[in-house]
């Protein structure tokens, strides 16, 4: 299907999306089932086969964060890609990628944590630590957690 109006098309692409690789360092990727829908860019703890399977992950427990894979449908209003019950999730263990804040002032150094609803945010609490923010953003806006 051909483009029907030059008006939809522009040059302010989003610079990434949650889910997907920062850079080229060093890093580990693991593969998964999914034992629920996991979106890219969500934390994931092991599920209830944890040699194989993978959860959406909270301030409990944390495995790593789900990448964005070319093999997943990206709509084109960016929300909906997902991973379904028994695809396969690649996670990324160590190194670094994008993910969506959940607070409005994350700044580049400060420690990352993951909430209980599954989200990243720079307030300690109750929450658990996966690493530090390499840039800075605010909520709902992408940013980079580094993973230690």
């Amino acid at each position: 299907m051909s483009q029907s109006e030059a008006s939809t098309y522009g040059f302010n692409l989003d610079v990434a999306q949650a889910g997907q690789k920062y850079d080229l360092r060093p890093d580990v990727v693991q593969s998964f089932a999914a034992e629920e829908a996991i979106e890219p860019g969500q934390p994931v703890q092991r599920g209830t086969d944890p040699e194989n399977q993978v959860l959406v992950g909270d301030e409990t427990t944390f495995l790593g964060i789900a990448l964005f894979t070319h093999t997943l449908t990206q709509p084109l209003d960016g929300d909906g890609a997902q991973y379904d019950i028994g695809e396969a999730v690649s996670v990324l263990t160590e190194g670094a990628a994008y993910v969506t804040s959940s607070v409005s002032d994350v700044v580049a150094g400060e420690t990352a944590y993951v909430t209980a609803a599954g989200e990243y945010t720079n307030v300690e609490g109750s929450n658990l630590a996966i690493g530090t923010f390499i840039t800075s953003g605010g909520e709902n806006d992408l940013v980079v957690v580094e993973l230690s």
